[in-house]
């Protein structure tokens, strides 16, 4: 509910059997760099209802929050794997910055949640050179 968590993940970062639900603190999830693993995994369901995540990971095995969750995400994959050291940079609609991250692994997908996503309001995301539109889930 609180505090700094940081995942460096072999497999799956943050693995719940059932449910997983974030409410506070800040937490930067780095995933396994092969596939068959995701940054995040759960069996029932995943929600975040506070705090701030960053999760990376392979977009082959990408499982984000739930809609329903009572704090707002995004979601944005590239086409290829991006090594590691690749600047990762989430701005809102008037171009300000929410957060910036040079990921220590290569990953091909991004999950961000905050106080500062809303629901339906476009974000974009540059992970390197690649500049990708994202919607508030």
């Amino acid at each position: 509910r609180g505090g700094y968590v940081y995942v460096d993940a072999g497999g799956d970062g943050i693995d719940s059997n059932g449910n997983l639900t974030v409410s506070g603190g800040k937490v930067v999830v780095e995933g396994s760099e092969n596939g068959g693993n995701g940054a995040l995994d759960y069996d029932g369901t995943g929600s975040v209802t506070g705090g701030e995540v960053l999760a990376l990971g392979q977009s082959d095995m990408l499982q984000s929050f739930s809609t329903s969750s009572s704090q707002s995400h995004i979601v944005a994959t590239t086409n290829s794997v991006m090594p590691a050291g690749t600047k990762v940079t989430i701005k809102d609609g008037s171009g300000k910055v929410l957060y910036e991250y040079t990921a220590k692994k290569a990953f091909s997908a991004a999950i961000y949640s905050s106080k500062d996503i809303v629901k339906a309001n476009n974000y974009t995301v540059q992970i390197g050179d690649n500049v990708i539109q994202a919607v508030g889930k």
